[in-house]
């Protein structure tokens, strides 16, 4: 009879297939814009159907945060599914970075190049301040002193997770060789979290087992392309799993200038009759 992780193991390796089938189709495609978003509409969809409802996965997105900065164009967002977005088009979305949960890159055949280009973005979102919130679970029991540095604590897990998909790329070892150099150069946490490599293996420096990010080494596993999509789906929910201590998004912190200008302008209303 079939175990459950068994059972487990040839769903992702089906969903790999079909993943690498869709990929070869689209070498099909003549126009590069096309190519790129097929490729990525497949990994969205994927994501899609199996992160937990709290999160929902969108693409074609910008982030923003309270003082005006916006990061470049994201291949993939997984973010809060109560929170809309605060503003979206047919062709882009905005999304408060507070209300992300996870940053995507995903590329058809990784390169170094690409890779320390992905790094560089995912540092700069994760430096986004992330100020907009409503006190949480942790804010009410500990309140503003935080004597025990949980909220501060929190506050730098609640830093978005930042992964980069590839289908295709270089050897395992000189991403590895790649990620170590970078990581040196940059605080605990900043920088990309995984590299999933599809047809090669994954490369990670978050603890599987609580999602917390290790400073120490960069962990790299060949393995099958239905393992390539377990591990990627075990990071993302190791961050989903706790969202409910997280405050949530006070969207009137955006719109703060705006509600001044509009109470500065108000006027009283005299009313005729009983």
């Amino acid at each position: 009879m079939t175990t459950n992780p068994d059972r487990l193991s040839d769903t992702f390796a089906n969903i790999a297939r079909k993943l690498q089938a869709d990929f070869d189709i689209s070498r099909g495609i003549e126009h590069r814009g096309s190519k790129g978003t097929a490729r990525e509409g497949a990994i969205k969809d994927f994501l899609s159907d199996f992160v937990p409802r709290v999160a929902a996965v969108t693409g074609n997105a910008e982030l923003i945060s309270t003082d005006g900065q916006v990061s470049g164009q994201c291949d993939l967002l997984v973010v809060d599914a109560s929170t809309p977005p605060l503003w979206s088009s047919d062709s882009v979305q905005t999304v408060p970075i507070e209300s992300c949960h996870a940053w995507i890159e995903v590329k058809s055949d990784l390169t170094v190049k690409e890779l320390t280009t992905a790094w560089d973005a995912a540092v700069k979102i994760k430096q986004m301040p992330r100020r907009a919130y409503v006190p949480g679970v942790a804010g009410a029991l500990f309140g503003p002193q935080d004597p025990f540095g949980v909220v501060k604590e929190l506050h730098r897990e609640m830093r978005p997770q930042c992964h980069v998909f590839a289908y295709s790329g270089t050897s395992l070892g000189r991403l590895q060789e790649a990620l170590v150099e970078l990581a040196a150069g940059v605080g605990p946490g900043l920088g990309l979290d995984s590299v999933a490599v599809l047809d090669r293996g994954f490369l990670n420096r978050i603890d599987l087992q609580n999602g917390s990010p290790s400073v120490d080494a960069i962990a790299v596993a060949e393995c099958e392309p239905g393992q390539v999509l377990l591990f990627l789906n075990t990071l993302l929910h190791a961050r989903l799993s706790r969202v409910e201590m997280y405050p949530r998004l006070d969207f009137n912190q955006y719109v703060t200038d705006l509600l001044e200008r509009f109470e500065g302008t108000a006027r009283p209303i005299r009313r005729v009759g009983p």
